[in-house]
C-alpha cells in the first residue's frame, strides 16, 4: 500500500508539466541565491590606436592654455559606435561625460578622453529566434515532445513562449523561443559555438537562465568555457520563471577564435530543469586620447600697509609678492587716493588714504587684480589763536587756541622758555610772541601765532617815616612819586585817614599808602610805626638747615648792650647774642638794653632736606642695526649731574649717547646739597632668528614639502639646495631630496644659518593573503592578511562587483579577489586571492506507516548519501533527530538532512490515520473564596461517545459535567462506538488565600508638606479596594493623597473574592513657631546693634530682610542702618510666621560754626567763638602751644590752626571744625637758604634764597652785605668763605643773615694695573682707598662681576676685559681707576665634518673655528686617502674662512670624498695638534 502511494506520487511527474510544477511547490526546499564564479580574469588591454570592432575614433583636441579661474572649452570629438564618454580626471570639468566640456582646473592638468562601446552580437542565434539552436551545436538529445522531454536527462527542447505559458503558467521576459534543458553531467556540453575573434581583445559575454522551484532536485549551475578554459559559472535561481543573469569578460590573448561551450556542473535530471536564452558575445572597445590644459596663474599680492600719516607719507605699497617676469605688467589705480609714483611698477608711492587697486597683466590676456585700503590721514588740522593784553587792571593775559578737528594736541611756546599743552591759558604774565602748534592723531601739524602786549606803566613811590621817641606823641609819614598825576590814599586799621602825601601818625601800628597814576596803575607800601617807649625793635637773621648746612647761626640785629635770652625747639635755651642751632622751628629772643628797655621777637628756621627729583626716560635696545642709543635724565629742580657707565663712561650732560650695553648710573645734586641717583640698564638685542630645522621625507603622498622653519615675517631668507635650488621665501616648497641650507636675517640685521636634510621613501608595501573555503556552514569567510604595519588603506575588488575598504572583509562568493593596499607614505601594492567553494548538498529517500488505534506508526529513511545529521518536524510541534521515530498524529512530516560541509537537503512524507480517535475538549478551573464549588467541563463532537471521570478521594462519574468541591487532578476518558478511546486530565486549583498588605506613608503632615500620600502594596492582584478615614474620607486606589491627620483603613478584595483589612496612622505636625521681637535705635555710641528676637525653640530658621538690600539668616544679626526689618521664621515642620520691627536712626552730627579775628601788632590777643543750635552740649578747643578750652568762647594770642569738637551728650554724635587765626605783618620774618659747599678744590659753591616769609614781593638779593643787589635768587660759582646776605623787599625792608661756604677735599683710590684669574673662579678685586672717605662705588662694565656698587666685587670672568671703578665721597668728589682682567681659559676648537665648496657662499671653505679670536694657526694640512697632501697653509689667523681649504688641489676641483686634516696651533707655551676626517660634497 505504501509503495503504491509513492508510485502514484512519482507518476504525477510524467503528467503535463503544469501538474509537475504544481506538485513541486508542495515540497519545501532551499532557494539558493545566484552565485557567479569567475575563475580567470585577464586585465583589459592597454591603450591602442589599432582599428576596433566598434569603429570608434577619439580626438581630445588641441592643447589649450587658460587663465587661472577662467574656464575654456575643450574641442574633443568622438565618432563611431560608442556607448559612453568619460574624462579622466574629472576635476575641473563642467561635464566629464561629454566630448567638449569646459575645463577650469586649479593647476595644469593632462586630461584623457575615453570612449567605450561594444560591437554587435557575435554569438549567432543567441536568442533561438529561428526555433532551433543552429549554428550552435549540442551534445544533448533534442526533443520536440514536451512529455518525453520532461522524462529525460541530458535533453533539450527549443520551446516557444506560448508553450512556456501553457505548461508553466508564466511569461518570462524573452523573445519568441528559449532553450529548455534537463541537465546531465559536466562533461557533456549542452551548447557550443565557434566565433572568430581579434587577438588581445576584450569581449563581454552575457546570458539568461530561468529555473523552476528546486525542491526535489539540486539547482543547476551553468559553466561557460572558452577554448577549454572556464570563464565563469551561473547558479540558476530556484523559482518559477525566476531570471538569473550572467555577465563576464574574456580577453582573447593570442587566440584568433573562441569556442564557447556551455555545460552543467550542478543538479541533474528532470527536477533540475532550466532554460537558457539571450546569449551575447560582443567585442569591448575602449579608445583614448589626451589633451593638456595649461593653467596660467597670476599672483596679485599687496603687503598689508601701515596706516598713513604725516610722519610716514609718502607710503610705499608693496606688490613685489605678485607674479614677475619679462612679460608681466603692473597698473596701480585709485578713485579716492593719490599715487605719487610707481603706478607702472610693483611698488607704488601714495600720499593720501584711500583704496588702491593693483592689476597684474600677464600672457594670454590673463589678468589678476587685488586691492588694499590705506587708512589714516595726511591733511593738517586747522589752527587759530586769540589773546588779550596785560595792563594794570589785568596783570595776566589770556591766550587761546582752537581747531575744528577733534582729538588734537596743543603745544604752546613763548618768551623765557614758556610752554603749555592746554588750549587756553589764563596766567600769561610775560609779553611777547606765543606760537601754538596743533597736532592731530596722525602727526599732522599746523601753527598759529599771537602777540601779547604789556600796557602797564611803572608807578614810583618813596615812603619816609620815623619812630615815636620818648617824649614824642606823633611823627610825620610822607610819600612822594614822580609818576604823572599821582593820587595818594593812606589807610590805618582798614580806614582811609588821608588823601595827601603827608600824614601825621600818633598811634603805633601799620600804615598803608597807595599811589595811583593817571593810567590807573598803582603801587602800595606800608610803614610800621613803632614806639621805643614800650618795645625795642629787633631784627633776626637766620638760615636754612639742609644737606650742606646741618646747623644755622642766628644773627641778632638790635641793641645788644644788655642781656639776651633765647628759647626754641627741643628745649633750646641760650644767652649768646649769635647762637648756633641744629633744629628747625620757631626761635624766640628777649632783649634787654642797658637802659632797661625790652624787646621780644622770633624767627623761623626752616629745614630743607628734600631730595631732588630724578627720572630716566625709557631707552631703546642696542641691536645689530642700532649701534647707539640715547639716555635722558630729567629733574624738576636745579641740579648738577654726573653719568657713569660701562667702559669708564662719564658725562655731565643730561642727554647722552652710548654704544655699550650694561648699567648706567646718574647722580644729581640739588642746591641744598642733597643727592639722588638712578640707574638704567641698556640691553643689547641679538634677535638672531630662530630656525626650526627638522629633517623630513618625500614619499608617494608627499611629493613636495613646504618648509616651516620660521613664522616671523619680519625676517628675510636665502635658500640653496640640490639641483641649483635657490629661494628667498620664508618657507619654500621643494620636490627634490637632499641637503637644503637656509640663512635667515632678522629685522635688526642678525643672521643664522641652518641645514635641513630631506630624504625620500617610495618603497611599496609588502602584502600576503590567504583564505578558507566557502561551505554551507561558512557562507562568509574572512581572508588572513600579512602586511606591513604602516598600511592605512585597503581596497578589495572581486566577483559580482565586490568592493570593500576593510582590512579583512567578509567574502561569500568564490572567485579571484584583488587587494590593493596603501601605506602611510601613499605607496601602493596589489595581490590576488583565489576563493573556492564546497556546497554539494546531501540526499536521502523517506517513507512512513499509517496510524491506527491499535498500531504504532514510524517514519523511515533509506538511500541516504553524505548525511551527518538529521531532524524531523511535523504536526503538533513534532520534532525528532532519530532516523525512524514513532508518530501518533497524522499529517505531513518534514525531514532536513545536513552534510559535513553544512549543506542541507529537505523532503516530506504524509502519515495517514485509518482510525480517527474521538474528539475531546476539556477546561481547567479554580475553586475560590467566592466559588466554593464548580462543574467539571468535557465535550466531544464525536457521536455516541461515553464519559468516564475519575479523581481525588476515589471520585468517579459518567456524567459529562459532574459537580465537585475538592481541588485536584481529574481524568476524563471518552470511548467512541468503534472502541477507540481518548483520555485527558483536568486540573482544578484552590485559591482561598488572603492577600498580605503593606501600607507606606511618604511623610507626616507639615507646613511644607500640607498633603501626604499613602501607598498600598499587596502580594496579589486586586479585585476591589475601599479606603475610609478622618473627615469622611473615601478612596479606591493603591496610592491615595490625604490632608488630615488620623487613622486610615483599607479593605482589599483580591480577584478570587478574599478580603483583607489594614490601617495606618497619619501624624499632623502643623504648628506655627512662637517668637517675640522688639524695636530699637542706633546712635553714634551704638553704631552697630543686634536685632532683638527671642524664642525658646532652638530649631528655628530665620530669613531677615531690611533696608539697602539687607539679608541675613542669623537669629540676631548685626545691623548698622535704621528702618523696618522683616523676618520670616520657619520651624522644623516648615511652618512659617512673619514679624517686623523698627530701628530708629539718631546719628545726625550737631551743627557748629566758628569765627575768629586777626592778630596784629596792636591786637596781640583775639577772641575765638563757637556757635550751635544744639541745646545742651560738650565742647573742647585745642590750638598752638598747647592751647585748650572747654568754653564756647576764648581769648588766644598765638596765630595758627585751632580745632573745636562739639559733642551731643545724648547721641554721642560729634562735629569737629577748624579755623585759622591769622597774623597781619608785612615785614620779612624769615627765609630759607639752599647752599652747596665748594667741593674738590673747585669754585662750585652756590647759595639760593628760598621760602621768604613776610615782606612785599619784588625782592632783591645781595651776597656782599648789600653792596650789589640782583633780582635773581640764585648765586653760583662761589669760592669758599663767609657771605653776608641781604634780602630787600619792594618797600626797602631788609633781612640779613650769613652763610659759610666751605671747601671739601676729595677721595683718592688705587688699583693694581691687572689681575690674572681662572675661568669664572670668583677672585675678589682689592681696591685701596688712599685718602678720603668713600660713600659710593660704581664698577663698569659689571657683567663679569658679582656686583656693580660694592667695594670689592668678585670676578667671574670668561674673557679678558678692562674694568673701571668710580668712587664718590660724601661731598660728591670722585676718583677713577681701572684694572685689566686676564682670563686663563682652555681654547676650544670647532671643526666641521662636511663642507660643500660649490660657490654659493655657504659652507664653501673648510677651516677651524676657535673660541679665542687671536689664536694663530701654525699649520693646517689636508691629505687624500692615499696620503697625498692636497692642501697646506701656515701661520694664519684662527676662524679665517678665506684662509681655509676650498676643496681644490693645484687649481683643480677635487672629487667628493673623505679627506684627512691635521691642524697645529699654540696654546700658551704648549703646541696642540688636532686631526680628523672631513667629507667633501658637491
Amino acid at each position: 500500500m505504501i509503495m503504491g502511494y509513492i508510485y502514484k506520487r512519482l507518476s504525477f511527474c510524467f503528467l503535463p508539466l503544469q501538474y509537475t510544477l504544481c506538485l513541486l511547490f508542495i515540497g519545501i526546499g532551499e532557494a539558493n541565491s545566484q552565485r557567479l564564479r569567475t575563475l580567470t580574469m585577464f586585465p583589459p588591454k592597454a591603450y591602442s590606436i589599432l582599428p576596433n570592432g566598434c569603429n570608434i575614433t577619439v580626438d581630445a583636441g588641441p592643447d589649450i592654455t587658460i587663465c587661472a579661474g577662467t574656464g575654456k572649452q575643450i574641442n574633443g570629438i568622438v565618432t563611431g559606435g560608442y556607448n559612453s564618454i568619460t574624462w579622466d580626471p574629472t576635476d575641473g570639468l563642467s561635464n566629464p561625460n561629454i566630448a567638449n566640456p569646459v575645463a577650469n582646473p586649479m593647476s595644469t592638468t593632462t586630461y584623457t578622453l575615453i570612449a567605450r562601446g561594444t560591437s554587435g552580437n557575435l554569438f549567432l542565434n543567441g536568442g533561438f529566434e529561428t526555433g532551433n539552436i543552429a549554428p550552435s551545436t549540442s551534445a544533448y538529445t533534442a526533443y520536440t515532445n514536451i512529455n518525453s522531454f520532461a522524462m529525460s536527462t541530458g535533453g533539450y527542447m527549443v520551446m516557444s513562449v506560448p508553450q512556456i505559458a501553457a505548461q508553466f503558467g508564466c511569461n518570462p521576459p524573452i523573445g519568441a523561443f528559449t532553450m529548455a534543458i534537463t541537465p546531465t553531467s559536466p562533461s557533456v556540453n549542452f551548447l557550443c559555438q565557434t566565433i572568430s575573434v581579434s587577438t588581445n581583445t576584450l569581449y563581454k559575454i552575457k546570458w539568461k537562465c530561468f529555473g523552476i522551484p528546486y525542491i526535489f532536485g539540486a539547482p543547476p549551475v551553468v559553466e561557460l568555457k572558452i577554448n577549454g578554459n572556464s570563464v565563469g559559472t551561473l547558479d540558476v535561481a530556484s523559482g518559477l520563471c525566476v531570471e538569473s543573469d550572467a555577465d563576464f569578460t574574456w580577453n582573447s590573448g593570442t587566440s584568433s577564435s573562441a569556442n564557447l561551450c556551455f555545460s552543467n556542473i550542478g543538479g541533474t535530471g528532470t527536477f533540475s530543469m532550466f532554460s537558457i536564452d539571450d546569449i551575447e558575445f560582443r567585442e569591448c572597445c575602449e579608445v583614448k586620447d589626451e589633451v593638456k590644459v595649461t593653467v596660467y596663474e597670476l599672483i596679485a599680492d599687496i603687503v598689508m600697509p601701515d596706516e598713513i600719516n604725516c610722519n610716514n607719507a609718502p607710503l610705499e605699497l608693496d606688490g613685489s609678492g605678485s607674479s614677475s617676469g619679462p612679460n608681466i605688467k603692473y597698473e596701480w589705480t585709485t578713485k579716492d587716493g593719490k599715487i605719487d609714483s610707481g603706478d607702472k611698477s610693483n611698488k607704488a608711492k601714495v600720499s593720501t588714504p584711500g583704496t588702491y587697486k593693483l592689476k597684474v597683466i600677464g600672457e594670454f590676456g590673463c589678468e589678476k587684480e587685488v586691492s588694499v585700503t590705506v587708512t589714516g590721514n595726511t591733511t593738517p588740522p586747522d589752527a587759530s589763536a586769540t589773546n588779550t593784553d596785560i595792563d594794570c587792571k589785568n596783570p595776566q593775559a589770556r591766550i587761546e587756541a582752537k581747531s575744528k578737528k577733534t582729538m588734537v594736541m596743543y603745544e604752546w611756546s613763548g618768551p623765557n622758555g614758556y610752554s603749555s599743552t592746554k588750549p587756553t591759558n589764563f596766567d600769561i604774565r610775560e609779553p611777547g610772541d606765543y606760537v601754538v602748534t596743533v597736532t592731530d592723531d596722525y602727526g599732522c601739524k599746523s601753527t598759529a601765532k599771537v602777540t601779547v602786549r604789556d600796557n602797564r606803566t611803572e608807578v614810583f613811590l618813596e615812603l619816609r617815616g620815623d619812630t615815636i621817641q620818648c617824649g614824642e606823641d606823633s611823627v610825620k609819614l610822607s610819600a612822594s612819586s614822580v609818576s604823572p598825576k599821582p593820587s595818594f590814599s593812606w589807610k590805618y586799621k582798614d580806614s582811609i585817614i588821608a588823601k595827601t602825601p603827608v600824614v601825621t601818625a600818633r598811634d603805633t601800628g601799620w600804615y598803608y599808602i597807595t599811589v595811583t597814576d593817571s593810567l590807573g596803575c598803582f603801587v602800595s607800601d606800608s610803614f610800621r610805626l613803632l614806639s621805643f617807649q614800650s618795645s625795642v625793635p629787633i631784627d633776626i637773621l637766620g638760615g636754612e638747615i639742609n644737606c650742606r648746612n646741618t646747623n644755622v647761626q642766628l644773627t641778632l640785629l638790635t641793641d645788644t648792650s644788655g642781656t639776651t635770652r633765647w628759647r626754641g625747639p627741643a628745649g633750646f635755651m641760650s644767652m649768646q647774642h649769635q647762637p648756633t642751632v641744629r633744629d628747625s622751628g620757631w626761635y624766640y629772643v628777649e632783649v634787654t638794653t642797658a637802659g632797661g628797655c625790652k624787646g621780644i621777637d622770633s624767627v623761623y628756621i626752616p629745614s630743607n632736606l628734600a631730595v631732588p627729583s630724578l627720572q630716566i626716560d625709557p631707552v631703546d635696545t642696542l641691536s645689530c642695526n642700532r649701534s647707539k642709543v640715547t639716555i635722558r635724565a630729567k629733574s624738576n629742580t636745579n641740579v648738577q649731574l654726573q653719568w657713569m657707565g660701562p667702559g669708564g663712561f662719564m658725562s655731565v650732560d643730561s642727554i647722552v649717547n652710548v654704544s655699550d650695553s650694561g648699567e648706567y648710573i646718574v647722580i644729581v645734586e640739588g642746591l641744598n646739597g642733597c643727592l639722588q641717583s638712578a640707574s638704567v640698564r641698556v640691553t643689547q638685542l641679538l634677535d638672531t632668528p630662530a630656525l626650526s630645522l627638522k629633517a623630513d621625507t618625500l614619499d608617494c603622498i608627499r611629493q613636495s614639502i613646504t618648509f616651516n622653519v620660521n613664522n616671523d615675517d619680519s625676517n628675510t631668507f636665502n635658500w640653496t639646495g640640490p639641483g641649483g635650488f635657490t629661494s628667498n621665501q620664508r618657507n619654500p616648497q621643494i620636490t627634490i631630496p637632499g641637503e637644503y641650507i637656509v640663512t635667515a636675517v632678522s629685522k635688526h640685521g642678525c643672521a643664522r644659518t641652518g641645514i635641513i636634510n630631506i630624504a625620500i621613501d617610495t618603497t611599496p608595501p609588502s602584502i600576503q593573503i590567504m583564505a578558507d573555503t566557502i561551505t554551507c556552514l561558512r557562507r562568509n569567510i574572512q581572508p588572513r592578511l600579512m602586511a606591513d604595519a604602516d598600511i592605512n588603506g585597503y581596497n578589495w575588488s572581486g566577483p559580482g562587483n565586490f568592493s570593500s575598504n576593510l582590512r579583512n572583509p567578509s567574502l561569500n562568493t568564490p572567485g579571484i579577489y584583488i587587494l590593493q593596499v596603501t601605506n602611510s607614505h601613499g605607496c601602493i601594492n596589489k595581490a590576488s586571492l583565489s576563493v573556492f567553494a564546497d556546497t554539494l548538498p546531501p540526499s536521502a529517500s523517506i517513507s512512513a506507516d499509517d496510524i491506527s488505534c491499535n498500531k504504532q506508526a514510524f517514519l523511515k529513511i533509506s538511500n541516504s548519501i553524505g548525511v551527518s545529521s538529521l531532524r524531523w518536524s511535523g504536526p503538533s510541534g513534532f520534532s525528532s533527530t532519530q532516523a525512524s521515530p514513532q508518530v501518533t498524529v497524522p499529517g505531513w512530516y518534514y525531514l532536513t538532512v545536513i552534510s559535513a560541509n553544512g549543506c542541507s537537503y529537505a523532503d516530506s512524507v504524509q502519515v495517514i490515520q485509518k482510525d480517527v480517535l474521538p474528539d475531546l475538549t476539556t477546561q481547567d478551573d479554580t475553586l475560590t473564596c467566592a466559588n466554593a464549588s464548580l462543574s467539571l467541563s468535557a465535550d466531544s463532537k464525536t457521536a455516541g461517545v461515553k464519559y468516564q471521570w475519575s479523581g481525588p478521594n476515589n471520585f468517579s462519574s459518567d456524567s459529562a459535567r459532574p459537580h465537585i468541591t475538592l481541588p485536584g487532578v481529574y481524568t476524563i476518558k471518552v470511548i467512541d462506538p468503534n472502541g477507540c478511546e481518548l483520555s485527558k486530565q483536568v486540573n482544578i486549583l484552590l485559591f482561598n488565600t488572603k492577600a498580605n498588605l503593606i501600607l507606606n506613608n511618604t511623610d507626616s503632615l507639615t507646613c511644607k508638606f500640607n498633603q501626604t500620600s499613602i501607598k498600598l502594596t499587596a502580594d496579589q492582584n486586586a479585585g476591589k479596594i475601599v479606603w475610609s478615614g478622618p473627615g469622611n474620607f473615601t478612596g479606591n486606589g493603591i496610592d491615595i493623597r490625604v490632608n488630615n491627620g488620623g487613622t486610615y483603613i483599607v479593605q482589599f478584595t483580591n480577584e478570587y473574592g478574599c478580603v483583607t483589612t489594614d490601617s495606618i496612622q497619619i501624624i499632623d505636625y502643623r504648628m506655627l513657631p512662637t517668637v517675640q521681637v522688639a524695636d530699637d535705635s542706633i546712635n553714634c555710641a551704638r553704631r552697630k546693634i543686634k536685632l532683638s528676637l527671642m524664642s525658646q525653640d532652638l530649631l528655628l530658621k530665620f530669613n531677615w530682610a531690611g533696608p539697602g538690600g539687607f539679608i541675613s539668616t542669623d537669629r540676631n544679626p548685626d545691623i548698622t542702618g535704621g528702618g523696618t526689618y522683616m523676618v520670616t521664621i520657619t520651624n522644623a515642620f516648615n511652618c512659617e510666621v512673619i514679624r517686623s520691627l523698627t530701628i530708629k536712626l539718631d546719628t545726625t552730627p550737631p551743627d557748629l560754626s566758628l569765627s575768629a579775628d586777626t592778630l596784629t601788632c596792636l591786637r596781640p590777643t583775639v577772641p575765638i567763638k563757637a556757635g550751635t543750635r544744639l541745646q545742651g552740649f560738650n565742647i573742647v578747643w585745642s590750638g598752638p602751644n598747647g592751647y585748650s578750652s572747654m568754653f564756647p568762647q576764648g581769648i588766644v594770642k598765638d596765630p595758627g590752626l585751632y580745632t573745636c569738637t562739639l559733642t551731643n551728650p545724648r547721641s554721642k554724635c560729634q562735629t569737629t571744625a577748624t579755623i585759622v587765626v591769622q597774623e597781619d605783618t608785612n615785614r620779612i620774618r624769615s627765609l630759607q637758604l639752599d647752599h652747596a659747599d665748594a667741593a674738590c678744590g673747585l669754585n662750585n659753591g652756590s647759595i639760593q634764597f628760598v621760602n621768604i616769609i613776610g615782606g612785599t614781593p619784588g625782592y632783591l638779593y645781595s651776597i656782599d652785605n648789600g653792596l650789589n643787589f640782583s633780582g635773581q635768587n640764585t648765586f653760583g660759582n662761589l669760592t669758599s668763605g663767609l657771605y653776608n646776605l641781604v634780602v630787600k623787599d619792594r618797600n626797602g625792608c631788609e633781612f640779613r643773615l650769613t652763610q659759610n661756604i666751605v671747601n671739601a677735599t676729595g677721595v683718592d683710590i688705587s688699583l693694581p694695573p691687572s689681575i690674572d684669574v681662572q675661568f669664572e673662579d670668583g677672585t675678589p678685586i682689592q681696591l685701596t682707598i688712599v685718602s678720603g672717605n668713600a660713600s659710593k662705588y660704581f664698577w663698569s662694565p659689571s657683567d663679569q662681576l658679582s656686583c656693580s656698587d660694592c667695594a670689592s666685587p668678585q670676578i667671574r670672568a670668561n674673557r679678558e676685559q678692562l674694568v673701571t671703578v668710580v668712587v664718590t665721597d660724601p661731598n660728591g668728589c670722585t676718583d677713577t681707576a681701572s684694572i685689566l682682567i686676564r682670563v686663563r681659559t682652555e681654547i676650544k676648537v670647532f671643526v666641521p665634518t662636511v663642507f660643500s665648496p660649490n660657490g654659493d657662499g655657504v659652507n664653501d671653505y673648510f677651516f677651524p673655528k676657535f673660541t679665542i679670536q687671536d689664536v694663530s694657526v701654525e699649520r693646517m694640512a689636508v691629505f687624500d686617502r692615499w696620503g697625498e697632501q692636497v692642501f697646506a697653509r701656515e701661520n694664519f689667523t684662527a676662524s679665517s674662512e678665506k684662509d681655509g681649504w676650498d676643496g681644490s688641489a693645484r687649481g683643480k676641483q677635487l672629487n667628493p670624498g673623505v679627506y684627512v686634516f691635521l691642524i697645529q696651533y699654540r696654546e700658551g707655551l704648549d703646541i696642540k695638534i688636532l686631526q680628523g676626517d672631513i667629507t667633501l660634497i658637491r
